[in-house]
């Protein structure tokens, strides 16, 4: 099945990161080149999924858009201003079709029985918050136009927020692949709780 396998290429994992020998250098006091953190083991590891969102309205002659938004699940406000700005870069490439996900359904089976789960994963990837913050609008846009006229499109696309905490540093990293296949990373100095 060629469909699953595509799926691989954007699972992000700490071992994707080491393969491709990327580098995420992050300063700190007590070392003046500072860390690679992609080469230390995280303190927190959270396996998340954003889910991009496109809604048409199909009625007319030509299908209009009304919404195209990627609704990222909850992080440091810097990792998810940066992972909804990094879909925006792509709007022209759609997403691969083994992203493609279907938020009707209540999720898959656990191994005893194949009772559904409460909440839908992708791949293991957490939607969080996304997941209800998609729901909700697109509640809101089905009340606000006739039945059967929009055309609704989801994908997820899953990321690997990791924690550093070491002595005083905080340093919380998104690890996503971009819609061109190339992994890409993302830092900002965490704050304490």
């Amino acid at each position: 099945m060629a469909e699953s396998e595509d799926v691989a290429v954007y699972l992000p994992s700490l071992e994707m990161a080491r393969g491709a020998q990327a580098s995420l250098t992050a300063r700190v006091w007590w070392r003046r080149a500072g860390v690679n953190l992609l080469a230390k083991d995280p303190s927190d590891s959270r396996r998340l999924a954003a889910i991009l969102t496109v809604v048409r309205r199909r009625d007319a002659e030509e299908p209009m858009e009304l919404l195209r938004y990627p609704y990222v699940p909850s992080m440091p406000f810097a990792l998810e201003e940066g992972t909804a700005r990094l879909f925006e870069r792509y709007p022209a490439q759609s997403p691969p079709a083994c992203l493609r996900v279907d938020l009707n359904r209540r999720g898959s089976g656990d191994p005893y029985r194949g009772v559904p789960t409460a909440t839908p994963t992708f791949h293991g990837f957490d939607y969080g918050h996304a997941l209800v913050q998609v729901r909700e609008k697109l509640t809101q846009l089905r009340a606000a136009h006739p039945p059967g006229t929009l055309e609704v499109e989801t994908w997820a696309w899953p990321i690997l927020w990791l924690s550093y905490r070491r002595l005083t540093m905080r340093r919380e990293v998104a690890l996503l692949v971009r819609p061109d296949r190339v992994l890409h990373a993302m830092m900002c100095k965490g704050r304490w709780l």
